[in-house]
């Protein structure tokens, strides 16, 4: 098996959703870290590096470094004897990426999983092998975090069987603490008054839960938007899934987007009302549905780069220099 990434073109999530997928596999297996699979979110300029090098923005510049294979293999690097999967979006204009369709409620997760299954019969996957059965560390870098919180809010969705319509992520009411400009793509989603029976079907079901259920670790990658409904944080920190959260200045400390710092600092406020922080790693279970140890799993924050100006290169500096400090069960004992 060569340790190269390979592009998968147009492969099948469900109910029509299609997309691209770059897929390096890990080569033979690691004395020290049991298989999984790393699952990346891309942010904005992240595309293949031929679609980098034809932009006639500043893209250009980053696609040596930060093209999506380079990035399958940073990330192999980070995560030794992991299978690298990353989601291209389906839309890149030259410098902005657009999800699409997995940003469908109902389809996000189902389609996840149902991309790793594709995924695993194109490269001939079999058994412990395959991508759409071994645990997932989830990683959204920047704009990335849109799916992620997306994600989230239909595991939500299903932990609260009350519910009528699949859960928003975002706060309603903000009571006047931040607004978003016109512009953000995230204002445009139609994420709400989505019958929850979308979700509730079957095999919809089967498949996001199974996703939710490997899910070792779940990570906002210096992330624009953050959960911020108090049952879809509720529910997140219910989970048994260690969550990391990194920011640098260019997020953190941009005074003309300043409801990236608010919404950061209410999402992490929210976890820390739910979480106490073990003295270990959550030694097994990490994934389950619901947390039924006596302890919770943890919450990381991890700043970088704070005393520097916001910068577009530091913020993709953090793909190199992000901290897990917590191998959450994937590390052989």
């Amino acid at each position: 098996r060569m340790a190269v990434a390979r592009l998968l073109l147009g492969c099948e999530g469900v109910a029509g959703v299609r997309n691209d997928l770059v897929v390096r596999l890990a080569v033979g297996t690691s004395s020290a870290w049991r298989p999984h699979v790393v699952l990346y979110f891309p942010g904005d300029v992240q595309s293949t590096r031929d679609e980098m090098l034809r932009s006639t923005t500043g893209s250009v510049k980053y696609a040596e470094e930060y093209c999506l294979e380079s990035t399958a293999t940073l990330l192999s690097l980070e995560y030794p004897g992991a299978h690298v999967v990353i989601i291209k979006p389906a839309v890149y204009d030259g410098s902005f990426n657009n999800y699409g369709q997995l940003l469908t409620p109902g389809l996000g997760a189902a389609s996840l999983q149902a991309l790793l299954a594709c995924a695993s019969d194109r490269l001939h996957l079999e058994g412990t092998e395959r991508l759409d059965t071994l645990p997932l560390v989830i990683l959204a870098f920047s704009k990335g975090a849109l799916l992620l919180n997306h994600i989230v809010a239909e595991f939500a969705t299903l932990m609260t069987p009350e519910t009528q319509t699949i859960l928003d992520w975002e706060l309603e009411d903000k009571q006047g603490a931040w607004s978003l400009p016109y512009y953000e793509e995230s204002m445009h989603i139609a994420r709400s008054r989505t019958p929850a029976t979308v979700l509730r079907a079957p095999a919809v079901r089967a498949a996001a839960e199974s996703l939710l259920a490997r899910s070792r670790a779940l990570h906002w990658l210096d992330c624009h938007r953050f959960p911020t409904a108090d049952r879809v944080t509720e529910c997140l920190a219910a989970t048994a899934v260690n969550i990391f959260v990194h920011g640098t200045p260019r997020q953190l400390c941009d005074q003309g987007r300043d409801w990236i710092r608010c919404e950061h600092d209410l999402f992490v406020s929210k976890l820390r009302q739910h979480h106490r922080v073990p003295c270990n790693c959550h030694p097994a279970g990490v994934g389950a549905l619901s947390n039924t140890s006596s302890e919770s799993p943890l919450l990381h924050e991890r700043p970088y780069f704070m005393d520097d100006p916001p910068s577009l290169r530091k913020h993709f500096e953090v793909l190199h220099c992000f901290q897990t400090s917590c191998t959450a069960g994937l590390r052989k004992l």
